[in-house]
């Protein structure tokens, strides 16, 4: 079965914009860049499913270490964020690498 590149960026702008909106009032000065730098990792992410599932999986999971970076930064800290955090960027960047080998 075929994952279309557009299901997964409409999918990811829906999860990604409710997220936006979520954290908009704390955002102060950064909404314009946050949602700028939201808008790249939604593209990464969508496009990565044209390389591979296990890229795709890489980059789903930067983008939830993203997401608790945010949370973290800009709505309130949270406990163990350096251990939740490399919960999901390392393995992130374990797969892109991984991804990239096995082409």
């Amino acid at each position: 079965m075929e994952i279309h590149v557009l299901t997964v960026f409409v999918s990811l702008c829906l999860l990604t914009g409710v997220y936006y909106l979520f954290l908009y009032k704390d955002l102060e000065k950064m909404k314009i860049p946050v949602l700028f730098y939201i808008i790249i990792i939604v593209i990464m992410a969508s496009l990565s499913i044209r390389v591979s599932y296990l890229a795709f999986a890489g980059a789903i999971s930067f983008l939830v270490s993203d997401m608790e970076l945010a949370l973290n930064k800009f709505y309130k800290p949270i406990p163990y964020k350096s251990i939740i955090n490399s919960i999901f960027y390392f393995p992130a960047q374990f797969i892109f690498a991984l991804s990239i080998f096995l082409l």
